[in-house]
This record gives C-alpha cells, sequence and structure tokens, in this order.
C-alpha cells in the first residue's frame, strides 16, 4: 500500500516536502520523476495474478490495453518517455482514489489534499450540496474546485508535449470480459459462483504474510472467512459495542466458533470514538456521511498492530442484491401505475395531514425517482437535494434499467460503493497502515452477477443474497443467520447525546452553522438542541453537519 504523487510543475523542495508529507499516512510515497528517461510507474494497491513488477512489461506489450489483463485494487499513473505521455488509471470498482488538476500544469495524487498546498482552491459549492444529499461526492467532482477524481473502471492520457487531456471508460457495469453465459438454474449460479469466490480469495493471500478476517457474524464476512480458512491460518476479529442494541460480536463468535477459526472482540466506545476524530480529516481527503467510518478506523487501527493485511465481506450486498430496501422499494411500483392526477390528489389529501413525505413520494414520476428521494429532510434545508442527485452522471444506471431491484442495484454499484464505501475502507485502512482486500469485488464475480437473472438472485423463501447464503449454509448453520440486517453501525444518536454531547455543541455553533448556506443556520442549531433533548433523532444529519465542519477546519489550514 503506498501514495502516489506527480506533478508537471515547478515546486521548491520545500513545498514538495510539504506535499509528500501529507501522503505519509498512506505508506511509503512513490514520487514519479518526469525527468526520468526510464518508462516508469508509480502504484496504489495491489494486483492480483500479476505482480507489480509485470506493470510496466504488461504496458509494454498490451499499452492501454493491458487494463484488461490486471485484477485488482489500484490506482496508478504511468510516464511513457518515448511517447512523451503519462497515463494513468484506477480499478473497475473505484477501491483506489486517484485526484487530478491541470489548474496550473497538470498534477496527480492518491489523495485530495496534498493537491491543494500552495494554491488557492476553492470548496465547490455543488459538490457540498452532494455531499449533502447523498453523504458523498462522486466523480469526476471533488470537493475542491479545479480538482477532479478519475471514476471507476476510467483511465486518463496526457499529452505532454501539447497538454491535451482526455479520460476513457475501460470497464463498466455491463462489460462482459470473461464471456459468461447467462446460467439456467440456481444450482448452475451458485456452483461457478462458489469456484469464483474460492479463487478470489485465494488469489489474495498469496505470499507469505499473515491475513486478518473482519468478522462481524454477517453473511458476506462469514462466507469469506469460510473459505479463507482453507488456504492459510487466519485469527478474525470483531467490534463489539457496551450499547446492546449495536452489539453483534455474540454472532461473530458463534460463526468463528463453528469455522473453528480464533475471534478477538474489540470493544470500541465513545472514548475511542473522541481519539479518532482527533485527525481524522487528514486521512478522508473528503467529508464523507458514513458515521461507521469510525468503528471501521478503529478496527483497521486494531488489526493493523497484529497483521499486515485483511480479508473483508465487502461488496455482497451489492454485488448480490443484499440491501432489504431493493424490494421494499419494487414493492411500491405499482403506485406509479395509477394516473398522476390520482396521486396527485392524493398527495394533496397525505399534505393536508402532515404527511409530507408521503405527499412527496406521491408526486414523484416512477420507483426509480423516490429510490434516489429516500433520504429524510429536515426544514432547516434550503436546497433542492432531488435535483441535485438527478444532476450526477451515475443517475443513467439508476433510469436505463426498466426492471426496478436491478436500476436501484446498478445505481448502487456505480456511486455508493465506489464513493462512500470504498472511500471508507481504503481511508481507514491507510490510516492503520493495513492492507484490506475484498473479494466478493472481485471483478469477474461481478461480470457474472450483472447476466444471473433477477429470480436466481433472489428466492424468496431464502431472503436476500440467495446464492451467498446456500454456499454458506455448508459450513454454518442457517439459524445464525435467520436474524434482521442491521449493518455496520454506530450508536452515534446516543453518544451525541453522551459522550460526545459537548463536542457536538462545540463543534455545530452559530459561526460554523454559517458555512453551510444549504441550510437555515438557526434551524439547525434548534435542530441540534432538539438530538440532544432526545425530541427528535436527528443523529445521520448532524454526524454530516459535524463530519464537514472538520474537515472544513483542516482544507482552511492548509
Amino acid at each position: 500500500m503506498s501514495g502516489i504523487y506527480g506533478t508537471l510543475r515547478s515546486y521548491s523542495p520545500k513545498e514538495t516536502e510539504r506535499k509528500i508529507a501529507q501522503l505519509k499516512h498512506r505508506g511509503n510515497v512513490q514520487v514519479l520523476d518526469i525527468m526520468s528517461q526510464n518508462l516508469t510507474a508509480v502504484v496504489d494497491g495491489s494486483f492480483y495474478n500479476q505482480a507489480e513488477d509485470n506493470l510496466l512489461n504488461l504496458y509494454r506489450q498490451y499499452g492501454v490495453d493491458c487494463l484488461h489483463q490486471l485484477n485488482g485494487d489500484f490506482a496508478f499513473v504511468i510516464y511513457d518517455t518515448e511517447k512523451q505521455l503519462l497515463f494513468g488509471a484506477v480499478d473497475r470498482v473505484g477501491s483506489k482514489p486517484l485526484y487530478y488538476s491541470m489548474e496550473k500544469g497538470f498534477e496527480f495524487c492518491s489523495a485530495l489534499l496534498p493537491l491543494c498546498i500552495g494554491n488557492s482552491y476553492d470548496i465547490d459549492p455543488y459538490a457540498r450540496q452532494c455531499y449533502f444529499a447523498m453523504q458523498y461526492v462522486p466523480a469526476p467532482n471533488s470537493i475542491v474546485k479545479s480538482v477532479r477524481k478519475m471514476a471507476a473502471g476510467e483511465y486518463f492520457i496526457y499529452n505532454i508535449a501539447d497538454g491535451t487531456f482526455s479520460t476513457h471508460t475501460y470497464w463498466d457495469l455491463y462489460s462482459n470480459t470473461q464471456q459468461w453465459e447467462t446460467p439456467n438454474s440456481f444450482e448452475e449460479a451458485v456452483s461457478i459462483c462458489d469456484n469464483l469466490i474460492a479463487d478470489a480469495v485465494k488469489i489474495r493471500m498469496q505470499g507469505e504474510h499473515k491475513y486478518a478476517l473482519f468478522l462481524s457474524g454477517g453473511i458476506d464476512s462469514s462466507l469469506i472467512s469460510a473459505y479463507a480458512r482453507r488456504f492459510a491460518d487466519c485469527k478474525s476479529y470483531s467490534v463489539s459495542f457496551n450499547e446492546s442494541d449495536w452489539d453483534e460480536s455474540s454472532y461473530s463468535s458463534q460463526v468463528a466458533k463453528h469455522l473453528g477459526i480464533p475471534c478477538e472482540k474489540l470493544l470500541f466506545t465513545f472514548n475511542d470514538a473522541t481519539k479518532i476524530l482527533t485527525g481524522l480529516q487528514n486521512y478522508y481527503d473528503e467529508p464523507i456521511g458514513d458515521a461507521s467510518m469510525l468503528p471501521t478506523s478503529f478496527l483497521c487501527e486494531q488489526v493493523g498492530l497484529q497483521a499486515p493485511r485483511a480479508l473483508c465481506g465487502d461488496g455482497g450486498d451489492e454485488v448480490f442484491f443484499g440491501y432489504p430496501r431493493y424490494l421494499r422499494y419494487a414493492k411500491r411500483q405499482q403506485f406509479y401505475t395509477m394516473p398522476k392526477f390520482i396521486r396527485r390528489t392524493a398527495a394533496g389529501v397525505l399534505a393536508l395531514c402532515g404527511k409530507k413525505r408521503e405527499a412527496l413520494s406521491l408526486r414523484l414520476d416512477d420507483v426509480q425517482t423516490l429510490y434516489l428521494n429516500r433520504r429524510k429532510y429536515n426544514d432547516a434545508e434550503l436546497f433542492d437535494a432531488l435535483k441535485i442527485q438527478q444532476s450526477i452522471p451515475q443517475c443513467k444506471y439508476l433510469y436505463q434499467n426498466k426492471e426496478s431491484m436491478r436500476a436501484f442495484n446498478d445505481f448502487d454499484i456505480k456511486s455508493v460503493l465506489p464513493y462512500e464505501l470504498c472511500v471508507k475502507m481504503d481511508r481507514a485502512s491507510a490510516r492503520g497502515a493495513l492492507a484490506t482486500q475484498a473479494p466478493l469485488l472481485d471483478f469477474r464475480l461481478l461480470e457474472y452477477s450483472r447476466i444471473i437473472p433477477t429470480e436466481i438472485l433472489y428466492k424468496p423463501a431464502m431472503g436476500q443474497k440467495s446464492i451467498l447464503r446456500q454456499i454458506l449454509y455448508r459450513d454454518v448453520p442457517q439459524e445464525l443467520f435467520l436474524r434482521h440486517k442491521r449493518g455496520f453501525g454506530v450508536p452515534i444518536n446516543a453518544w451525541f447525546r453522551g459522550g460526545l454531547k459537548d463536542y457536538l455543541i462545540d463543534t455545530i455553533t452559530p459561526d460554523t452553522a454559517m458555512l453551510l448556506p444549504e441550510y437555515d443556520s438557526e434551524k439547525l442549531l434548534k435542530i441540534r438542541d432538539s438530538h440532544i433533548s432526545a425530541t427528535a433523532d436527528y443523529a445521520p444529519f448532524l454526524w454530516l453537519v459535524v463530519n464537514y465542519i472538520e474537515w472544513h477546519k483542516l482544507f482552511k489550514g492548509l
């Protein structure tokens, strides 16, 4: 794991030193030497089945098509001295970041903040609204004006001679580079997925490394743990909470016992959260609104002290239709078969009854827009969050597929996955000096899942992730998984009223509230106080606000 940085600008040694210092949290920083006379590459990430030393050889042989020979989590830039160009790319899923700026010359980096040092960059209001509408900033935008980021499955070419720049897509959601054929039965799909997952785990466990397993006790992490034990001796780790409503560590212990692997529980308290909050934005370049970044950072930090690499179950929900909301929203599609005038009349009645959200839902055009609009609003909001969401390029994946569940899933894979979930894990693991790998995000598995019919991916009798469940139940009793899906959350609502109450009050003040023009500052402070007094639960929104304010402090301090 390493940070990468390169520039075609003239910086003083002191400025360059400052920039590289900003990357130290990402491991050994590689600086691309533009003055080199040899073909040069800088890489952030890991290749599976292809050693990093072979990247340049692949490029010599295939050119930009070398990307189709790679399997892994990566961002890299190659300097081709013969053609006088820079060739950079990110992996198919978007697990690794790559930012660039053309404000003055050309500069790229695996982190955003170093690009801002020595420059007069401003915050992008549109990107900020994206953040408050969706909890993340999708590519190609970044939170900073004039700094862009590469989208998942993209590469760029920068011609040094004439200064031209272009981006290209080498892999998209329905690419079928492996020539998969649609399975004829559930059993066939299970068999192929079984082999694919086994190989995805195996190739990520090559080398003489000690491997850790992130084991939540859910289907995805339990399945990866079941495969991993075949290839090496591993130890599993789970996060526990004092708050019983959030603690699921007992399930991870039971799964580990059935699999015959040791499991260590790591207790995460609000005191740990307070320590992590200090300097957290040094690692998270851009604000993201997922509060589980706190326990994820804690987990990576603690595991990183004992092992250099860890396997996790990330991606199972996206690749195998794991979110219950898919079915919940698909069932509402029937409302949009009604004539608009009937829906609008019903919406008017609901509005008079004080049911504003239900009224708004009936006024929308289709169930895809309803899915996009599922976030909660509050009285302080002054911008049109729905229009902001509809404006992002990833929305095409939501509207181009008429099958609602597939449309929801497509959108999540191209938006939430790369720009929130992958960001959360990548930055947390970098902070803990830990290389995390997600076998369920292997592109071969993702390609195959795209051609599996929905009725095979989701069998009502088995529930979400039917294929993964079928495989997992060979090793672990299904009774352990017949429970409501909770996800990897954090009791931030209780902490904002308890141990983090003073922190919340000190962070959201009349002055800092003015940093958010998307919200009425007086109402924002009332929302803060209403949550503290337990009049209402605004924890997810308040985390968005706190996270942005903390990021803003760091950005303006550069």
